[in-house]
């Protein structure tokens, strides 16, 4: 016959060492398991966010200081095309290619400029993209009068996105010198994984930049997603963390107490 435990039966042989390294154990898996579950809280939110606006008509502003955006806003702008001011984010890789995402300065018709993300070019590691680069597939669409940027006016339509809040992250460079007022960039100078609150461009709206629509005549190939990783996902990591929390938990138990002699003495004693 098994007899029940009680827990004042349970004894532990165990000493400070022991309890400090699986006390450790134990409180990083819950922390980064409660780490992604607020994780999948906010792409959860993000998601509705998109579907949200997704429904909604793009904001036609006369200017953007009439805006107050929001993550996912839909919005249309008229202004022109900076060409000769382009940014380029590096290691985007589609479909195993290699290559670089466009940012391009758009002068909206008060002045003020907001980085807009045309989509994806082809590259090379080793060799940098350039403004020219990006013109002849502007031409190739018969967009541009390269002689004078500011005459081609046009309408664009995207969505505000936020940058990312990645400061350990230096992967976008300047692909050529500013064009105006002498500005400088270090070539290792991150726009999109942090808050760009000093841009070297003139007017331009910093805390925000823009995913082109890819419906627009100017989108170049876009591989827009809500976020890299589905709520799902994170929430599937939650479970793997707090599963290992629970692990290390009963491994302490079963090492560190009496709780497995008793088992064994008591399951040999009923199959005796």
């Amino acid at each position: 016959m098994i007899h029940s435990l009680h827990l004042d039966q349970i004894k532990f042989n165990t000493n400070f060492a022991s309890v400090a390294v699986f006390s450790v154990f134990v409180v990083l898996f819950l922390i980064l398991g409660i780490w992604q579950i607020n994780r999948a809280i906010e792409k959860q939110h993000l998601e509705n966010q998109f579907q949200k606006f997704d429904m909604l008509s793009p904001d036609h502003p006369y200017s953007l200081k009439e805006l107050s955006p929001t993550e996912f806003q839909s919005v249309s702008l008229d202004g022109y095309f900076d060409f000769e001011s382009a940014w380029f984010l590096k290691n985007q890789v589609i479909r195993g290619e290699y290559g670089y995402d466009a940012l391009v300065p758009f002068v909206t018709r008060d002045k003020i400029s907001v980085l807009v993300n045309l989509g994806w070019i082809t590259g090379h590691p080793s060799r940098n993209p350039s403004t020219e680069q990006l013109l002849a597939l502007m031409n190739q669409k018969g967009l541009l009068n390269t002689s004078n940027f500011s005459v081609n006016r046009t309408t664009i339509e995207g969505k505000f996105r936020a940058p990312l809040n990645l400061p350990f992250v230096d992967n976008l460079y300047a692909g050529e010198p500013m064009a105006t007022d002498s500005y400088t960039i270090s070539p290792t100078t991150s726009i999109l994984e942090i808050t760009p609150t000093s841009f070297p461009y003139q007017n331009l709206l910093s805390n925000w930049y823009i995913q082109i629509s890819p419906q627009d005549s100017h989108a170049l190939r876009t591989h827009w997603q809500v976020s890299n990783m589905p709520p799902s996902k994170h929430i599937g990591y939650a479970i793997q963390w707090f599963a290992m929390a629970i692990t290390v938990f009963i491994a302490f138990t079963l090492t560190q107490s009496n709780f497995s002699q008793w088992w064994h003495n008591e399951f040999h004693g009923h199959f005796r």
